[in-house]
């Protein structure tokens, strides 16, 4: 599959990163900023159930989704409107655990190879594969395709990379071995060269690596408060 469908879909929104994409001749000092506000505001992008808790009792109400997707997804014609229905209007919590539920009830089968099955990979169906994988294997997804084809695509990654908290980034990048079987950090200094894609001097690419590090400064909510901010 080609990079074509970075021309038309906000991927990082999809797959539960930071969502909002930026103009590509930002600053850094802005860009920086606004992560910054994330990384205070919101420590943990991620469910809680990905940071070593995985999803014990389920609702269910989730298993009643499985069932719904699954359904949905077989027979005469794919139900796409079910499938966007029942994966976009959920948090990334009840994703996860409609994720987990599923391999459970289908001999360990994973749902995003379902929609991929039936759905394919343009832009459509990547979306909801996107929506139905663990949001660190998602997140993973996006990078992963942003640096194919001819150079990265600079301006879907840092929504995905900046404003981690680190044991978030630490997660991303196993996530991303366990995938591709390659570091991401090796990946992105491959793949971004050395013109700094959108900034020509190079500190684009700096910025995503320091990123990567997982050297943000840990969440104290009595230290990292709005006055402080201000």
């Amino acid at each position: 599959m080609g990079n074509g469908l970075f021309k038309d879909c906000k991927l990082g929104e999809i797959a539960g990163g930071i969502g909002k994409t930026q103009e590509p001749h930002e600053s850094i000092e802005s860009i920086e900023t606004s992560c910054d506000t994330i990384q205070r505001t919101s420590p943990n992008l991620y469910p809680d159930r990905i940071h070593g808790n995985p999803p014990s009792n389920i609702p269910d109400a989730i298993d009643e989704a499985c069932d719904v997707i699954h359904k949905a997804a077989k027979g005469w014609g794919t139900d796409e409107t079910t499938l966007i229905r029942e994966l976009a209007s959920r948090p990334s919590s009840e994703r996860y655990e409609i994720w987990t539920r599923y391999r459970q009830l289908n001999e360990s089968k994973n749902l995003e190879d379902l929609i991929r099955s039936e759905c394919g990979s343009k832009d459509m169906g990547l979306a909801l594969q996107l929506l139905a994988m663990p949001p660190d294997a998602a997140d993973a997804r996006l990078i992963h395709e942003a640096t194919r084809g001819c150079g990265a695509r600079g301006r879907y990654l840092y929504p995905v990379l900046c404003g981690r908290s680190n044991s978030e980034m630490a997660l991303l990048r196993e996530a991303y071995y366990s995938s591709y079987g390659e570091d991401l950090a090796l990946r992105l200094n491959r793949e971004l060269g050395g013109d700094g894609l959108i900034f020509g001097d190079g500190g684009f690419k700096e910025f995503l690596m320091r990123c990567l590090q997982g050297s943000e400064q840990s969440y104290d909510p009595e230290w990292h408060t709005e006055d402080r901010a201000e």
